[in-house]
């Protein structure tokens, strides 16, 4: 049996109380816009394909929550709430999902 403790692989982040609100209200705003989109969606009020970021709320607040002034990001499907994340406006974004 060994007797050498196992190294930890990750370090000890500290989130602080402000900025763990701050992520959690990013990803109820997200969660409710998309919500909002899929009623809108299926009214047939928005055209074509939506494909929704319900159940990815957590992964676009860690990914914008992480990055620094000089990243860059690419968005594809499921990028609404990553355009809210970054501080793009709801009704900017729904006027461009309704055409």
């Amino acid at each position: 049996m060994s007797t050498i403790a196992p190294s930890r692989t990750t370090p000890d982040l500290h989130v602080s109380d402000e900025e763990l609100r701050r992520l959690y209200r990013m990803m109820v705003q997200i969660r409710r816009f998309e919500e909002r989109t899929e009623e809108q969606y299926t009214r047939d009020r928005i055209g074509g394909y939506c494909h929704l970021n319900i159940g990815e709320e957590a992964t676009v607040a860690g990914t914008v929550g992480s990055l620094t002034p000089d990243d860059y990001l690419f968005g594809g499907y499921r990028d609404h709430g990553l355009s809210l994340g970054v501080g793009g406006s709801p009704r900017a974004i729904m006027a461009e999902l309704f055409g």
